[in-house]
C-alpha cells in the first residue's frame, strides 16, 4: 500500500511514553502507535461514519487503524491526535458515561463512576492532559479518593510520578498539611509526604470533579507556599465556573453550566 501505513512493530514500543507536544518532538513510531491507541479508544464511543466525518479519512482506513492492523502514517497520526483529543470530542464521550439526577440544574447529583472506571476514557483524558500541558511538570498531585483514577491515567501516559494527598498522616514522617475549608465551620485536611515533594519542582493538580473549587484553591495555595510551581489544574468534569478561580490555567474536559 502507498498510504504511509506500516505493520505494528511491538518490539519498538516498550520504551515509549511521555507527553506529546509537537510531532517533530516525537519519534515517528511513537506518534503513530499512540495515535492508533487514541483512535481505538474513541472508536468505543463513535461509529466509523462519525469518525470519518471528524478525521476526513475513509472508513475502511479508520477501521484498520482502530483494529491495530496497520499504523497511521505520520501525517494521519498527527491529524488523529489533533482532532480526537479536542474538548468537543472528549466532552461528548464523557456525557455518554455520566448520569445526572436533574441534568443541568442546581443541586444535580452527577455520577461519574462509569467514566472514571472506563479504560478507554482514562487513556483519552491522560493523553489530553499531557498534550494540553506540553509535559511541563515533574509530578501529578491528586487528592485521595476522587481524583486518583484520573491522576493515575495522567501519570501513566506522561511517565511522571503520581503523588497522592492522603486524608491521614503517618506521625513519623514529615509532611505538607493542606487544610480545605468547606464552610466557616468545616475543614478537611490532606497530607503529602515531604519526601515525595522534594523530587518535584513543577506540579500538576488533577481531580475528577469540581464545583466550588475549594479543594483546588487550597492545594494551589499551599503548594505554591511550599515553593512548588503549579503549572496546571485539570478536572475531568467542572460544574459552573467557581472552580476556574483556583488557577489561571484551570481546565476541565467537560464543563457543565449551572
Amino acid at each position: 500500500m502507498n498510504n504511509g501505513c506500516g505493520v505494528i512493530q511491538s518490539k519498538r514500543l516498550s520504551s515509549m511514553g511521555g507527553c506529546l507536544t509537537r510531532d517533530r518532538d516525537l519519534p515517528p513510531m511513537e506518534l503513530r502507535y499512540r495515535a492508533a491507541i487514541v483512535l481505538r479508544s474513541v472508536r468505543a464511543f463513535m461509529t466509523l461514519k462519525e469518525l470519518s466525518g471528524v478525521l476526513g479519512l475513509p472508513q475502511s482506513i479508520i477501521s484498520r487503524y482502530a483494529n491495530m492492523r496497520l499504523l497511521p502514517s505520520r501525517d494521519s497520526a498527527q491529524r488523529i491526535m489533533d482532532s480526537l483529543l479536542s474538548k468537543k470530542v472528549l466532552a461528548g464521550i464523557l456525557m455518554k458515561r455520566i448520569t445526572a439526577s436533574r441534568p443541568f440544574k442546581a443541586g444535580t447529583v452527577y455520577d461519574i463512576t462509569a467514566a472514571a472506571g472506563d479504560p478507554n476514557i482514562l487513556n483519552l483524558v491522560g493523553e489530553y492532559v499531557c498534550t494540553k500541558s506540553g509535559g511541563n511538570f515533574d509530578a501529578v498531585i491528586a487528592p485521595e479518593v476522587g481524583g486518583i483514577t484520573f491522576a493515575t491515567a495522567v501519570s501513566m501516559v506522561s511517565r511522571k510520578p503520581l503523588i497522592i494527598a492522603r486524608r491521614s498522616k503517618v506521625a513519623s514522617e514529615g509532611f505538607l498539611e493542606i487544610p480545605v475549608y468547606r464552610d466557616p465551620t468545616a475543614v478537611d485536611y490532606y497530607y503529602i509526604k515531604s519526601v515525595d515533594l522534594e523530587r518535584a519542582r513543577k506540579v500538576l493538580i488533577v481531580d475528577d470533579f469540581g464545583l466550588k473549587g475549594s479543594t483546588l484553591s487550597s492545594f494551589v495555595e499551599r503548594l505554591e507556599a511550599a515553593g512548588k510551581e503549579v503549572t496546571g489544574v485539570y478536572l475531568m468534569i467542572g460544574i459552573g465556573s467557581d472552580w476556574k478561580k483556583a488557577h489561571p490555567l484551570a481546565d476541565a474536559i467537560l464543563e457543565i453550566e449551572l
